[in-house]
């Protein structure tokens, strides 16, 4: 997947960006997520921004990916991940000509009554939460 985002200097800072995928299957919904942590959010296992985190299934856990980035250029994203066991596993990321692997973090999917199908989504996240960006000024392209 390919992305951009704004430079945030005209508008709120950019805080993080958040990928999500998600598999509806069989009444449980699996979940793999990155979130581009570019401003320290303060809290005790934040990490130092700008770093790379991913979904735990209850919170963000920093991965020992760090990249510097830089807005309104476009950046291509890779999330690989798969279920075993029953479980939602993190297996590697790359973004640009960055990335790695991801320690194993197996997780319980969540119950749901969707019927079965696959989602993908990109969240942008404010510094003082009110979300002024423009949804235009985001773009995502899915190949």
């Amino acid at each position: 997947m390919r992305f951009r985002y704004p430079d945030g200097k005209k508008l709120s800072p950019v805080q993080a960006l958040e990928f999500t995928i998600s598999k509806w299957q069989d009444g449980k919904r699996y979940e793999w997520a990155l979130q581009r942590q570019m401003v320290d959010d303060g809290l005790p296992n934040g990490g130092a921004a700008p770093n790379w985190r991913m979904w735990t299934g209850s919170a963000w856990s920093n991965t020992p990916i760090r990249q510097q980035m830089r807005p309104d250029v476009w950046h291509a994203i890779r999330l690989d991940g798969a279920i075993v066991g029953g479980k939602t596993v993190h297996t590697s990321m790359s973004c640009d000509d960055v990335g790695g692997s991801l320690r194993a973090c197996a997780f319980a999917p969540m119950p749901t009554t969707f019927a079965d199908f696959v989602s993908v989504a990109m969240q942008l996240n404010t510094r003082d939460g009110r979300g002024w960006m423009d949804i235009a000024d985001v773009q995502l392209l899915m190949a």
